[in-house]
């Protein structure tokens, strides 16, 4: 069966504090998202507050959805750009074929939670147009009698600008 899933998302940046002498930023980067399709149904939102020089080069590191938001554009404003970040994000979860079966015929399924929300944490680093990133994930459980606690999970992602 093929998959079909629209998403749209909006993604802000505020800038909370500039030190021109150091040259390190804090800002918050919230986002809300909706996403439908054969796949998933979902509404989802985040934020994500980021410490470092730069800030202005991108909308917060990329991952894949769902999860919190960023960019996967970013334009380096400066030859080095660093920052740590941490955010969460909330989804509240209509349906998810991959836990609630095929829509369209009963077969294998669990049961779903309604309500999942990630912790992240980690750091990017920009130097001349390449951007490495590297993310820490917590997860809370997906579906009810899931064992372990939180699913945790890290993302490397190296991107090159050209």
């Amino acid at each position: 069966m093929p998959i079909v899933q629209l998403v749209i998302g909006r993604t802000w940046r505020y800038e909370l504090l500039s030190n021109p002498g150091t040259g390190i930023d804090v800002d918050v980067v919230p986002s809300a998202t909706l996403g439908g399709g054969t796949l998933r149904d979902y509404a989802q939102v985040s934020f994500q507050m980021r410490v470092g020089q730069g800030l202005q080069s991108d909308f917060g590191t990329s991952r894949i959805s769902p999860g919190l938001s960023g960019s996967d554009a970013y334009t380096p404003n400066r030859e080095f750009v660093w920052y740590v970040f941490a955010g969460a994000d909330g989804q509240a979860i209509g349906w998810d074929a991959t836990l609630d079966g095929n829509p369209f015929q009963s077969g294998p399924h669990v049961s779903r939670q309604p309500f999942v929300a990630e912790l992240e944490a980690g750091v990017a680093v920009i130097y001349k147009g390449v951007r490495l990133t590297y993310t820490h994930i917590a997860q809370t459980q997906t579906f009810y009698g899931q064992r372990g606690g939180l699913f945790q999970f890290g993302s490397l992602a190296l991107s090159a600008r050209f």
